[in-house]
């Protein structure tokens, strides 16, 4: 139960602070177009850039997790 308790929080947590920074990245992108920096093409495509680097490396991570983690069970369970 406590598992599902802290899974939770984290999901909220989560959603909260991708808000945050959708609404940080979509501001600045609009800024630049406004101020003839950038684009409207390259905003969108540096953004999509930048989701596909986070989810490979959320992939990454996840597939890190689960290597590791099961030889670190076997690890403590030998030493006890």
């Amino acid at each position: 139960a406590a598992r599902r308790g802290v899974a939770a929080a984290e999901a909220v947590f989560v959603r909260h602070w991708v808000a945050w920074w959708a609404g940080l990245v979509l501001a600045t992108a609009a800024g630049r177009v406004v101020a003839n920096k950038h684009w409207v093409s390259d905003t969108v495509a540096g953004g999509l850039f930048g989701v596909v680097v986070v989810a490979l490396q959320c992939k990454l991570c996840l597939l890190l997790e689960t290597w590791a983690l099961p030889q670190s069970r076997q690890e403590r369970a030998k030493q006890t």
